[in-house]
């Protein structure tokens, strides 16, 4: 087999690969052999149809796996001889490659590939500590998110809704006196917009404000110009909404009765548990920056560069981790598609520089021997789920069904990496 490999742009490699026609015909034969075996034909009884029937009715068939068969064995077999880690699968036209027994098997691919990577002397980096006070109100502020978490909904009799409030109503919908859209128990947050034919839409909220349980009124709104639905674009919709209650969260006081009915002696102690809990958070920040320190030195005197393919995707997960984040934590909709669209133009430069630590850590990683096991995985969605009151499986089915789960444990990986080069640091005050 013939070979020929060329660089032609940033962890690019062109590769071209020439296979001797004896080399074709040899595996060739042996997949006919093969399908001999345990063809069934009519007429024959099975493994004794002629080779020549058999390349009548199934040659092309054959033909075709034996052609990619070789393509693929033989990529994979110069990627090993040639020690070239790709980074995403080659770029092939199988179509376009010619296959005949009696001539050489000729193709050329183009793939990315891993950057090379020397790496510097990262034991005994020097970083300076720069510790973050605990001051009062850092403690206030987490109070006010325990009460706001042990918030409770309650039904209003005869109240108003209000900005904050959640509504639940039914809903119906014509248009041109044709009913086109029926739904029960929706709900919304007064303030927010909600989907109206596939669009963000202020309307209905605003026109739900001054409506209390057991309230009925009909409304028109314009269906927006680009809605999902062609045909009722630009037309006036009746909606006939029905309110079936309204709730308003009720917020706790920080009184020692409260502290007590959530577990704790006093509002002293209930500051106390804050405060400790506080002070693990801050010294797992001092602890980040101090790693953040040490990466940036290795980054700085580590220049490489990055394949395509790979900024692309470290953008497109970024997006998608933003987005699970801000949905789990109750964020409307429209509010995360905005927040998407401003956080494109900083996702290219935060993904690659994501990318270049993931590659230092790899190296790293690989050099001292650090793995990810099983149970850490288990660990870090157990923490997921609590942060998010999921349960574990919602969120490692999530992962699985948006191809995360591979990531989670390279960030997992990371953390330890990172945890290793704070302990090789220099640390001064």
């Amino acid at each position: 087999m013939q070979t020929e490999v060329k660089e032609i742009g940033p962890c690019k490699m062109q590769i071209k690969i020439e296979m001797p026609p004896d080399k074709i015909k040899e595996k060739l034969d042996a997949k006919y052999t093969d399908f001999m075996a345990s063809a069934t034909v009519p007429g024959f009884r099975k493994g004794l149809a002629p080779r020549a029937l058999i390349e009548r009715k199934f040659g092309k068939e054959i033909r075709d796996e034996v052609k990619n068969d070789l393509i693929i064995s033989s990529c994979s077999d110069v990627f090993k001889e040639k020690n070239i880690k790709p980074v995403a699968d080659p770029e092939i036209d199988f179509d376009k490659i010619m296959f005949d027994e009696t001539k050489p098997l000729a193709f050329e691919l183009v793939v990315e590939v891993e950057p090379i990577i020397n790496l510097p002397e990262y034991a005994g980096i020097k970083v300076k500590k720069v510790p973050v006070e605990l001051t009062d109100k850092d403690v206030d502020t987490a109070l006010e998110t325990i009460r706001q978490q042990h918030g409770e909904w309650q039904v209003l009799a005869k109240e108003k809704a209000k900005k904050g409030d959640m509504m639940v109503f039914n809903q119906e919908t014509s248009i041109d006196g044709k009913r086109v859209h029926q739904n029960e128990n929706s709900t919304m947050i007064i303030g927010q917009e909600v989907k109206f034919f596939g669009k963000p839409s202020a309307d209905i909220g605003n026109s739900l404000n001054d409506m209390k349980s057991g309230d009925s009124k009909e409304v028109t709104i314009k269906v927006p110009d680009d809605a999902e639905k062609v045909e009722y674009r630009g037309k006036e919709a009746k909606l006939k909404i029905t309110v079936k209650e309204v709730k308003r969260m009720n917020i706790p006081d920080l009184t020692e009765e409260w502290a007590k009915q959530i577990g704790l002696e006093s509002i002293s102690k209930m500051k106390e548990e804050v405060k400790k809990r506080l002070v693990i958070q801050k010294a797992k920040d001092d602890e980040y920056k101090i790693e953040s320190q040490v990466l940036d030195a290795i980054l700085e005197k580590t220049p490489f560069q990055l394949p395509e393919s790979l900024v692309n995707e470290g953008v497109s997960y970024m997006l998608r981790r933003w987005t699970t984040q801000m949905l789990m934590e109750g964020h409307p909709e429209k509010e995360v598609a905005a927040d998407l669209e401003n956080m494109k133009t900083k996702a290219k430069g935060l993904a690659e520089k994501d990318i270049r630590i993931q590659f230092i850590s790899d190296h790293i990683a690989k050099k001292e021997k650090i793995f990810v096991t099983e149970d850490e995985v288990n660990q870090r969605i157990n923490e997921l789920a609590g942060r998010y009151r999921k349960w574990p499986n919602e969120i490692r089915k999530y992962y699985e069904e948006n191809q995360m789960m591979g990531q989670l444990r390279t960030d997992i990986r990371e953390e330890k990496v990172r945890k290793l080069l704070r302990e090789k640091a220099v640390i001064t005050d």
